[in-house]
């Protein structure tokens, strides 16, 4: 938990882990990872029985297609949406991870711009349309618990909220005390 660094995307409203070992921000990583052709071929082929499945039935190529295109949108509409170029609210781009959320330091998910997206966003709501950014996932199952990418993505969002908890810190009118790199 000490090895959290925090990244500001736009000011006051959209932050990012950067945790240990990763070469960026959870954010940028994301997309990243998301626009890499190798990176998804790999994955849809780890997670090929998913695929398969009757929820989505779709080839490996057709996945990897998908999440490019998927994947660009779903990045302008959250940067837009923060930067006050959108109807949204960044409170309506994100929802409670579950109906048990309590309202200090809430754990969050935003789903990719299809009705039938398996791109999802993890953040921690850090107030009135501020949210810091723990990771992503592309999430091709019910539960988060059925395979370890989305496991780890849970864990990441417990390890970001303990470690803000840590520092005595609720929500945006404690930003100040927090050390934010750009």
């Amino acid at each position: 938990m000490d090895n959290l660094t925090i990244f500001e995307h736009v000011k006051e409203r959209l932050l990012a882990f950067s945790y240990e070992g990763e070469s960026c921000d959870c954010f940028q990583l994301c997309f990243k990872r998301w626009g890499d052709v190798e990176y998804l071929e790999e994955f849809f082929e780890e997670n090929q029985s998913d695929l398969a499945g009757d929820f989505w039935s779709i080839s490996v190529e057709d996945a990897v297609l998908k999440t490019l295109e998927e994947s660009r949108k779903f990045k302008k509409i959250i940067l837009n949406t923060a930067n006050n170029k959108s109807p949204k609210t960044l409170d309506e781009l994100f929802q409670p991870l579950t109906n048990k959320e309590k309202r200090t330091l809430e754990r969050n998910k935003s789903y990719g711009p299809n009705r039938k997206s398996w791109l999802r966003i993890y953040a921690i709501r850090f107030g009135r349309n501020c949210f810091i950014i723990t990771g992503g996932a592309i999430k091709l199952t019910a539960s988060m618990g059925e395979r370890d990418h989305t496991e780890t993505q849970l864990d990441k969002l417990n390890i970001a909220r303990d470690y803000l908890k840590s520092l005595g810190i609720e929500d945006d009118t404690d930003l100040g005390y927090l050390e934010i790199k750009n």
